[in-house]
């Protein structure tokens, strides 16, 4: 299973990063810390999309469109003026403004040097989750995911105590992929993964019981997969996460500094 970083790593069949480096005229070191800097705010964007049934559909769409492919395989480079893609990530052009100021605070590198590289390193990473999906056999059914949510978004109820509801489930799948701490609800279950398997069993029509062994197949757990995905794979300073973490969440902080 891949990260964020791998997916930069591997891109153009490992040429991505001497490309970055050439097209915003950094130097390879250059080009390492600015992504050790974005792909923290990328991970937390990927993560915070995954919070609402709705927009994770959405992420999937986008991911299994085959749009961002050409990014990844190298075929087309990706436009570095376009910036739907970041808005629709990170919810809107002033975030990843904000995002790229944190980021060239803590680099030094020029901030207009980072708002261009930031919509060729979100078109790289999607191509690089769908190719993944491809070629790791799951894509198939990150698509039923995808349907599942979408149909079943408009009959979602009032949240509610009640531990019947089956959103429940979701969001417990959701603290234990973020890390966010939980609220006060019964102990996790040993696999973290048991909830969001029987969420899923119950919106595609089967029964909401604890799901069966898989077969010994090569095809990985798909949110598993997905999950590592949006792990960036390298260690960051936490300081530099919390500043990502209150961009994303709407506060006032200023970027904090290198040095």
């Amino acid at each position: 299973m891949v990260n964020l970083f791998d997916i930069m790593r591997q891109a153009q069949h490992g040429a991505a990063l001497d490309q970055l480096s050439r097209q915003f005229g950094l130097n390879s070191n250059e080009t390492q810390r600015a992504l050790e800097a974005l792909l923290p705010a990328f991970s937390l964007a990927f993560r915070r999309n995954a919070q609402d049934p709705a927009s994770f559909a959405g992420l999937l769409d986008l991911m299994l469109s085959g749009r961002y492919l050409p990014s990844f395989d190298g075929t087309s480079a990706p436009r570095a003026g376009a910036g739907d893609l970041l808005a629709r990530l990170f919810g809107s052009g002033d975030v990843a403004q904000r995002v790229a100021d944190q980021a060239a605070g803590t680099t030094g590198i020029a901030v207009g040097v980072l708002q261009q590289m930031m919509p060729v390193v979100a078109a790289t990473l999607v191509g690089g989750m769908s190719r993944t999906a491809s070629v790791e056999g799951f894509a198939d059914m990150l698509r039923q995911w995808s349907d599942a949510l979408k149909s079943a978004a408009p009959k979602r109820p009032a949240p509610q105590p009640a531990s019947g509801d089956p959103w429940a489930a979701w969001h417990g799948m959701i603290e234990t992929m973020t890390g966010r701490p939980p609220q006060p609800q019964p102990a996790p279950s040993a696999a973290p993964f048991e909830a969001w398997s029987r969420l899923m069993s119950t919106m595609l029509g089967g029964q909401a019981e604890a799901p069966k062994p898989p077969p010994p197949a090569p095809v990985p757990n798909p949110f598993q997969a997905v999950a590592q995905m949006f792990e960036t794979g390298r260690e960051i300073q936490d300081r530099n996460v919390a500043a990502f973490q209150a961009i994303l969440d709407g506060q006032s902080a200023g970027p904090t500094r290198a040095g």
